[in-house]
């Protein structure tokens, strides 16, 4: 009985042990990407979308506001994107998230469709997380992919254009979310939706 316990314990000790070598590995290749600093494009933004003054954060506003009319800009979808796009590299950005249902963010395609409704699948360039219903997903194609992670507040977006993955990880531990396998053939920016009054995106910091 006494070695039972020994070798559950020796067990425990070793997984405990290798958990913490492979965070420290994961953070150790998540410092190689490089951090960028992003704003929110205003001449993409769907015009229900209020984007603050300092271009960081999105949410839903209560009518259509009076914009421009612009090449780029969302006009159906609640949409906007980030004023940089990325062709090659390894970046990373983090995103405070509302507690509320009707956000996604990700990153989609520069030839991404602007007019019309569109849906939000990878076949339209763009490739997500998503709060609906109460559930986080991945927006993947032809069904959605449900996520298990519990309460999120900050998630890291990290966009690698060599390898072709676009993953993200819950910031406050740098639990690994969803990873979306990706053949990226043009340019890609970050993308952020808000479909709803009671909730919002941010950019962080």
């Amino acid at each position: 009985m006494k070695n039972k316990v020994w070798n559950v314990s020796l067990k425990t000790f070793v997984l405990k042990g290798l958990l913490k070598k492979f965070k420290e590995d994961l953070r150790g290749e998540l410092e190689k990407e490089e951090k960028v600093e992003l704003t929110l494009d205003p001449d993409t933004a769907n015009p229900r979308l209020i984007l603050s003054l300092d271009l960081k954060s999105v949410r839903l506003g209560q009518r259509v506001q009076d914009l421009p009319s612009h090449p780029r800009r969302f006009d159906t979808n609640t949409r906007v994107l980030a004023s940089c796009g990325f062709s090659s590299g390894r970046h990373h950005w983090e995103v405070e998230v509302g507690h509320q249902d009707g956000w996604a963010f990700g990153v989609a395609r520069e030839s991404v469709r602007r007019k019309g409704l569109t849906p939000f699948t990878p076949e339209e360039g763009v490739w997500a997380l998503q709060l609906n219903g109460g559930q986080y997903w991945a927006v993947t194609s032809p069904e959605r992919t449900p996520l298990s992670c519990g309460h999120l507040s900050r998630v890291r977006v990290a966009l690698d254009l060599e390898v072709g993955a676009v993953s993200f990880y819950a910031v406050e531990d740098m639990r690994h979310l969803y990873t979306f396998r990706v053949n990226f053939h043009e340019r890609v920016f970050p993308l952020f939706s808000v479909c709803s009054t009671g909730t919002y995106l941010r950019i962080w910091p």
